[in-house]
């Protein structure tokens, strides 16, 4: 396998979706391990996991279903013209939608968990006995 198919099969690995609902999805990348440290947040004793806003625009990475419609508004576009994804548009759609952030940031979260839980399973697994 050459360079770039090296790199383009791993970053499928890192490749998730998250359903949005009436047809809609975004693909999204789990943030590489060393961004992992950012989104833990200690206060004191208190560890949380947080995905920001920054985050669901930097991590999403494509979508599909998406219309003129959901775009300018159903008074505005067309429902049944689809449109490409674009990073900046992407950005300007989801900052005015809560419901997608967090769908989006839940979604984002839980493949850092499965990520973490992963390698702490192999780990387990591959240490002598």
């Amino acid at each position: 396998m050459d360079r770039r198919a090296l790199l383009a099969a791993r970053k499928r690995r890192r490749e998730k979706s998250v359903d949005l609902g009436g047809g809609k999805k975004v693909i999204f990348m789990r943030p590489p391990e060393s961004d992992m440290p950012r989104l833990l947040k200690v206060d004191g004793e208190v560890k949380r996991w947080e995905v920001t806003l920054a985050d669901v625009r930097t991590y999403v990475c494509g979508w599909e279903g998406f219309t003129e419609a959901d775009v300018l508004g159903p008074s505005v576009g067309a429902s049944d013209v689809t449109v490409d994804f674009d990073a900046d548009l992407w950005s300007e759609i989801v900052g005015d939608d809560l419901g997608i952030i967090n769908k989006v940031a839940d979604a984002i979260l839980k493949s850092v968990v499965d990520f973490i839980s992963e390698k702490a399973e192999v780990e387990k697994n591959s240490e002598p006995a």
